[in-house]
Parts: structure tokens; C-alpha cells; sequence
């Protein structure tokens, strides 16, 4: 959540007023949140309305971890915030993404906004599989990104030798199936990302950083994502039933 400082505590980095990112867990859903110190990071305040999308900017940038220039990566969820967010860091790397999406309105849609970032989007489906490997070429697929759809077992197989095939999301509570053949054989290494796991990791100096370049990356990229805003709880049910039933947008909640 993004919010300002009312009481800053015992805490040496923040003051009242300072404008914050408040990471992931920690309960933001209200008016006023008491929170330990270490969860809270000043931003600039010119970066607050994107710093709302911050929990999934961070994790596409962590998610491209390790891959380099010249790469090719290919994600599902195409419909998503944080692909749409990997599309547009992995343009600035001049890595090339391939991204899949669930048909009809949402494969529309995304096709538009992934292709202002250079990211061509194929439909999730068998047909769709064939003729994305088609595109592919000769390029060398390190990374598979799983943020979600049932065609894994399919997609996956696409990453090339000794690549990376990582899951994340809550995956709408469905199991992966897969033939584990072409894991074995290629050599691909199966891994998951968390976000909350992943910046415990981190002192509160590095996940600051990581955050400031973070911001920073997205803001040059001139990075957007389709919002509603629910102004209250009382306006909260209808946004929610937008946003998680359709898709294809972020709820808001704004006090």
C-alpha cells in the first residue's frame, strides 16, 4: 500500500509526512495502519500513483533476474499487471518476450498493451503453442514464466536446455501438470517466487534500493496499467467484482 507517515516512531530514515510504500502483508485495507518500521519505505511523491503497483513491479523485476540481453522469455498470464510489467523492464534489457493469454476479450486487449512494450501475444491454447514456437525461430529460450492458465505442460516445453522455469501467483487454487520427460532431459531447473519470502531476504538498505530502481525503471518506461478505484468500502464490491471476475485491471482502494 502507499500512504504518508502520521507517527513515525523510533524509526531513523522516515518522518511525518514523508510519502511510503508499505510492502506486502502488512494490511493496508484502512484508514490509518500501525506497522513495524522496517515494512515501510519512503518514496518520491511524484511516484505514489505507481508505487500502488509496486508488490508486482518488484517481483517482474526479480523475476528477470539473471537473464541478459538477447534472451528470449516466454510468460503466460498475459492479461496480468505483472507480465505486462516484465514486458516492459525486459524491453529496456533488449530481452525479447513471448507472451501467452486466455482468449476472447482478455487475448485482445493484452495484445494491445504488450505490444507497445515489443511483446508479441499468442493465444493460450495448443494452436496458440504452435504457432508461438513458430515465431520463436532459433531463439534461446531461457525462461519460462508461469503466472497462471492450464496449458503449462505445453508451454514449458518451449525453454530450451538448462533453463528456468519459475511459477508464481496464486495460480486461481489449480495444480501444474506436466510431463516430467522434457524436464529431465533438458535439464530445466523448476522454481516458484513469493514476494514477501523474497524481500525477507533482503536487508531494509537493499530492498530500498531495489525499490527506488524499481520505480525509477518504470517511470522512464512511461509504465501504465488499467485501474479502478474504489473510493471507500462501501464502493469496494462492485470494483473487486470487476477486476478479479473480468480481469484485465487492478482494484484500487483509496481512503
Amino acid at each position: 500500500g502507499v500512504g504518508k507517515v502520521d507517527k513515525a516512531g523510533t524509526s531513523k530514515v522516515l518522518k511525518t509526512g514523508d510519502t511510503v510504500w508499505v510492502s506486502p502483508i502488512n494490511g493496508c485495507w484502512s484508514e490509518k495502519v500501525a506497522v513495524s518500521g522496517s515494512a515501510v519505505h519512503k518514496i518520491a511523491p511524484e511516484h505514489a500513483e505507481l508505487a500502488t503497483f509496486a508488490s508486482s513491479l518488484v517481483t517482474a523485476n526479480q523475476l528477470l533476474k539473471g537473464i541478459q540481453k538477447g534472451d528470449a522469455v516466454v510468460q503466460s498470464g498475459g492479461s496480468g499487471l505483472i507480465s505486462l510489467a516484465v514486458s516492459a523492464l525486459a524491453k529496456q534489457k533488449g530481452i525479447t518476450v513471448y507472451t501467452t493469454s486466455t482468449s476472447g476479450d482478455r487475448l485482445a486487449a493484452s495484445s494491445q498493451r504488450h505490444k507497445g512494450f515489443g511483446s508479441e501475444v499468442f493465444e493460450a491454447s495448443p494452436a496458440g503453442k504452435r504457432k508461438l514456437q513458430s515465431a520463436l525461430g532459433k531463439s534461446n529460450v531461457r525462461l519460462f514464466l508461469n503466472g497462471g492458465g492450464k496449458y503449462f505442460n505445453d508451454f514449458s516445453k518451449l525453454v530450451a536446455d538448462n533453463g528456468t522455469v519459475i511459477t508464481y501467483g496464486a495460480q486461481s487454487g489449480r495444480s501444474l501438470t506436466f510431463a516430467p520427460g522434457p524436464m529431465i532431459y533438458k535439464n530445466l531447473t523448476l522454481s516458484t517466487f513469493y514476494l514477501p519470502t523474497a524481500l525477507s531476504a533482503l536487508t531494509y538498505e537493499e530492498r530500498q534500493a531495489l525499490l527506488d530502481s524499481t520505480l525509477k525503471a518504470f517511470a522512464e518506461s512511461k509504465f501504465t496499467y488499467p485501474t479502478q478505484v474504489a473510493k471507500g468500502l462501501d464502493a469496494f464490491a462492485d470494483v473487486w467484482d470487476s477486476t478479479f471476475v473480468k480481469g484485465g485491471s487492478k482494484g484500487v482502494l483509496k481512503f
